[in-house]
């Protein structure tokens, strides 16, 4: 890269700052500039393409960054933006293939002799990760975190481990982590849960959080001590967060640390074990409802009257019954392209047979979400809230919380419904092996298919390294792993048992028993158990893909044979 005068870099440093402030036209005009004068700057080269490509310019954008390339082939900030960008687009190959290029660029300097610094090796072991080499990756951490003990790389590890479907040892690295801290049942004073992100923003999140703490209350666990919860930026919804004011304080300091952490990711239990939060949550909450106890929350008596006058408002008699729909879509969080979250989201067209089904069995249809999800068509039954003006923060809480049963996804929803004691029809739940949040809950969950034979993935391979608990689009790409959504005949499939079940009709045999025990019998530990049931029509439409079950010996085959 050539050097660059003093006047420049000031520009430079203002174009940055534009993009910063999200202003990439104005942006764009000043890399230009730079980029007139000094055509081998590749930092320009590559913001520039960032600032396009905020624009909407994708092609060009694309065609900026790889102009830095041709300057430099092994710049890694150039790299790392290509990747980027064929990752927005769910090009997995694309950005492997940027990710292989950082491993060999990296790979020279170090045969060049350059110092590895621990930006760098961060660097390396995620490059090493995403192209599938994830036990170098761990090494190479491993042996950073020995060279640099306070910069919590173990975190890193965690995703490593996870990205290879190595969740027990996830767990217990998570696990060795948590028991270096000094306990905390014994003293005094608040108990900030922490889970080194602002988890009041995200709904799912923010119930199963303080949920799990406000669960391990209940069983004993830091007795007479107060939680509090930091909510400094956007919160998912305030109403909910209120409701939970009656088992932990909120705080608007976001910085404020004034006491022992409770790490809210993973979870130690009273049991022994070792589970990430959503995994804890269904545990406890399996156990309180064993126990008898009521649900965490309750609404309020005013809550109640404000919501049914709302609903009547829209058409819906106090007396009507109702099912609540919500449908991840990712526009909420802007993460349709979010490896991650791709598969977490699911085409609401394909639940409009089971809509039907509940209209045509006397009930409401209130479909809950946010004004970026596609608007349902107009429909006898059914209320589109999501995209209607009467859309509150406070009328989602009432529905989710009065509604006879919520037909879900993987999303925030599940677990309000869950803290307020309502059942949910989970279909299309994904990673595959989440489990439900409740006993009383019932899932169809999303099944993987092999490119290489088209053969769906046998239950048991769900339950072992690389696919257990595996959620990362672009690693089911490179194994070569399809993601399969459910049928719409599925879904009404869901939804017909789980209203013989809220209506106490339902009636199951011996040979579906069977079939349920020997799905939850493959969970390898308690940390990934299966608390709700599989939908009944799931598991005999995909028994074959069970383990078979074991021959009885005969009296041959016993010991001194027949007798």
């Amino acid at each position: 890269m050539s050097s660059v005068p003093d006047a420049c870099d000031e520009l430079l440093a203002s174009a940055d700052r534009l993009l910063a402030a999200n202003e990439p036209r104005a942006a764009v005009t000043l890399y230009q500039r730079v980029l007139h004068d000094h055509p081998g700057h590749v930092g320009a080269w590559c913001r520039l393409g960032q600032a396009l490509w905020s624009l909407g310019e994708h092609g060009l954008a694309q065609q900026t960054v790889e102009v830095a390339l041709r300057v430099d082939p092994d710049a890694l900030e150039a790299l790392a933006r290509l990747g980027e960008m064929h990752r927005d687009r769910l090009d997995f190959a694309g950005e492997r293939r940027c990710h292989a290029r950082m491993v060999a660029a990296i790979e020279r300097r170090v045969g060049r002799g350059e110092p590895v610094t621990a930006a760098l090796a961060q660097t390396y072991a995620s490059a090493l990760v995403a192209v599938g080499a994830g036990e170098a990756a761990l090494d190479v951490l491993r042996r950073l975190d020995e060279a640099v003990p306070a910069g919590n790389l173990w975190l890193l590890q965690i995703e490593a481990l996870e990205r290879l479907g190595e969740y027990e040892r996830m767990l217990a690295l998570y696990r060795s982590q948590l028991e270096r801290r000094r306990p905390l049942e014994a003293r005094r004073g608040p108990i900030f849960l922490d889970s080194g992100w602002d988890f009041p923003s995200s709904l799912g999140d923010l119930g199963a959080r303080i949920g799990t703490f406000a669960l391990l209350q209940q069983e004993g666990v830091y007795p007479g001590r107060r939680g509090v919860v930091r909510a400094g930026g956007a919160i998912a919804n305030p109403t909910y967060l209120d409701y939970w004011t009656h088992h932990v304080d909120v705080v608007r300091d976001a910085a404020a640390t004034a006491g022992d952490v409770h790490d809210t990711n993973a979870v130690l239990l009273p049991d022994g074990t070792c589970r990430y939060v959503f995994h804890a949550f269904a545990a406890l909450n399996a156990r309180r409802i064993a126990a008898g106890r009521s649900p965490l929350l309750a609404l309020r008596p005013d809550h109640v009257a404000r919501g049914e006058e709302a609903l009547a408002r829209l058409g819906l008699p106090p007396e009507k019954w109702f099912v609540a729909l919500h449908v991840r879509h990712g526009g909420y969080k802007r993460d349709h392209t979010d490896h991650r979250k791709v598969h977490v989201n699911s085409d609401v067209m394909t639940y409009l047979p089971a809509i039907a089904a509940i209209v045509a069995r006397g009930g409401c249809v209130i479909r809950i979400g946010d004004p970026a999800m596609p608007p349902l068509p107009a429909l006898d039954g059914v209320i589109d809230l999501a995209t209607h003006p009467a859309k509150s923060d406070w009328l989602d809480v009432y529905c989710l919380a009065r509604c006879l049963f919520l037909l879900g996804t993987g999303s925030g929803p599940v677990q309000v419904a869950a803290t307020f004691g309502v059942p949910v029809a989970v279909a299309n739940l994904f990673p595959v092996t989440m489990t439900a949040s409740s006993p009383v809950d019932i899932v169809w969950p999303k099944l993987l298919r092999r490119r290489d034979d088209g053969r769906l993935v046998p239950f048991a391979d769900l339950f072992q390294p690389p696919l257990l608990e595996q959620s990362f689009a672009d690693t089911l790409d490179r194994l070569g792993i399809d993601v399969v959504d459910n049928e719409p005949e599925e879904i009404v499939a869901l939804v017909a048992e789980m209203f013989e079940r809220v209506r106490g009709t339902w009636r199951e045999t011996t040979p579906d028993e069977a079939l349920q025990a020997r799905y939850k019998a493959l969970a390898p530990t308690p940390a990934v158990e299966q608390v709700g049931r599989m939908c009944t029509a799931f598991l005999r439409k995909h028994a074959a893909l069970l383990p078979p079950i074991p021959a009885r010996p005969t009296r041959q085959d016993l010991p001194g044979g027949a007798r």
